[in-house]
């Protein structure tokens, strides 16, 4: 009897632990919910889509289910779906891996979602005609294989962008990529196997470039050609100017640039150089400028630019300081 007693209270006390586990951790989880075409869990509030059970196949992602914000997109919600075409909405911040996975007719992705956060395996596998993919004008972070393995072979990246997580592009079809100059951070191997990745082209000037945080293991970036859509032309400046005082001409010594293509030369009697006596081009960096108008002026000012020639166009620097000549 007294053994019986025992077992009782041993299976009583098992079953109010249970009890409480349950009532503590909320173990028991609700059914997905039905929504028109879709499926969705929710956690705190927001939901999840969970699957998709439409036939359309140009399917614009809702903003809203029932009232609620859909926040996320979850694994397989997608799985082997007919769709050609899917715009992700801006609140999205949550994208499982594979949510996509197996969408062969998908072409065209319209990318929305302003932050959205990376995952640990590609988004859309299996994917074989995702050619297209438009990212919108607020988006400022690629997340982490957001579009791995897809084999679309150019991307234009708005300039909301801001970061690209590590694996974003990795193993793609991508041939190349246009980043904007408002890129703070590169994460590492990015674009991780892409064998047919070879141009970058860039927003802003190199300087800008080598401003952005790039993570030393990325491989395929650093072999890539960089095309920058700003050229900043190294000025250079004048370091002497001298004149006899009744000499019609004034000698002048520049700073060499590397690269130059030559320079531009004005002398003026006036600083803001409205009143210019000379304007010369050059290609040496000591000179002799000559002009009967020298001879009487008693304060005259130089200045020069600098050119560079860049895929067969002259651009110049900015003009440098007026160098005020001494004259003897």
């Amino acid at each position: 009897m007294k053994k019986s007693k025992e077992y009782v209270g041993i299976v009583l006390t098992f079953i109010v632990t249970l009890m409480l586990v349950g009532m503590i951790s909320g173990t028991v989880k609700a059914e997905n919910i039905r929504s028109g075409e879709y499926e969705y869990s929710l956690s705190s509030g927001d939901a999840t889509i969970e699957k998709y059970l439409g036939s359309a196949t140009d399917v614009i992602i809702p903003s809203t289910l029932d009232g609620y914000e859909v926040k996320g997109i979850d694994y397989d919600a997608f799985l082997n779906s007919k769709i050609s075409k899917v715009t992700i909405p801006e609140g999205i911040t949550r994208i499982s891996f594979e949510a996509f996975k197996n969408c062969e007719s998908l072409s065209t992705v319209n990318f929305n979602a302003v932050n959205c956060e990376g995952t640990v395996s590609p988004v859309f596998a299996g994917c074989k005609n995702l050619k297209t993919i438009n990212i919108g004008s607020k988006v400022t972070l690629i997340g982490s294989y957001m579009f791995a393995n897809v084999p679309a072979e150019n991307i234009v990246l708005p300039t909301s962008v801001k970061e690209i997580d590590y694996d974003a592009f990795a193993n793609s079809e991508l041939k190349s990529i246009t980043i904007p100059e408002n890129v703070q951070n590169i994460s590492f191997e990015v674009f991780k196997g892409c064998k047919n990745f070879k141009d970058i082209y860039y927003g802003g000037s190199k300087q800008g470039w080598l401003k952005i945080r790039i993570s030393d293991n990325n491989k395929e970036l650093k072999n890539a050609t960089i095309h920058f859509a700003k050229i900043q032309v190294q000025p250079s400046k004048v370091l002497k100017a001298n004149k006899k005082k009744k000499a019609k001409k004034v000698k002048i010594k520049i700073l060499k640039v590397a690269s130059s293509y030559g320079y531009r030369v004005q002398v003026s009697t006036t600083k803001n150089f409205k009143k210019k006596i000379l304007d010369k081009k050059v290609k040496k960096c000591s000179f002799t400028l000559s002009n009967s108008k020298l001879k009487k002026k008693k304060k005259l000012y130089v200045r020069v630019q600098n050119s560079q020639l860049y895929n067969g166009k002259v651009l110049n620097s900015s003009w440098s300081k007026a160098y005020k000549v001494k004259i003897k």
